[in-house]
C-alpha cells in the first residue's frame, strides 16, 4: 500500500500492497475471524489501512450497501479509543425506503 499526502493534506492512496503485505493480511484475516467477511472489497481494506495503520482522516463516499460500516467496525476492531463517525442517516434512510418502495412494485 503506497500512501501520500498531498498539497492540501490529503492522502491518496494507491492499490499496490507490495510495500505492506502484512497489514493487508492483517485486515483481511481480521474481517474473516471478527465478521465472518470472506471476501472484502479493495477500498474497504484500503480505508482500514489508512484510519488504523496510517492514523489518517477518511472520507469514504460509496453507496448505500456498499459496505461502510463495515470500515468503521473494521477500523474500531483493531483500534482502541473514540471513533467518531458522521453519517447522513437521513439520506441513508430515504435511499432505503425508496428501494423498498422500488423492490415491492
Amino acid at each position: 500500500m503506497a500512501a501520500s499526502l498531498g498539497e492540501r493534506g490529503e492522502v491518496s492512496a494507491s492499490d499496490d500492497w507490495s510495500e505492506a503485505p502484512a497489514a493487508k493480511e492483517v485486515i483481511v484475516t481480521m474481517l474473516l475471524e471478527v465478521f465472518g467477511d470472506t471476501s472484502p472489497h479493495s477500498f474497504q481494506i484500503t480505508a482500514i489501512f489508512l484510519l488504523a495503520f496510517m492514523f489518517s482522516t477518511v472520507l469514504l463516499i460509496q453507496k448505500t450497501g456498499a459496505g461502510k460500516s463495515m470500515v468503521v467496525l473494521g477500523s474500531a476492531a483493531l483500534l482502541r479509543g473514540v471513533i467518531i463517525v458522521i453519517e447522513p442517516l437521513v439520506a441513508v434512510g430515504s435511499d432505503q425506503a425508496r428501494a423498498a418502495t422500488q423492490k415491492s412494485s
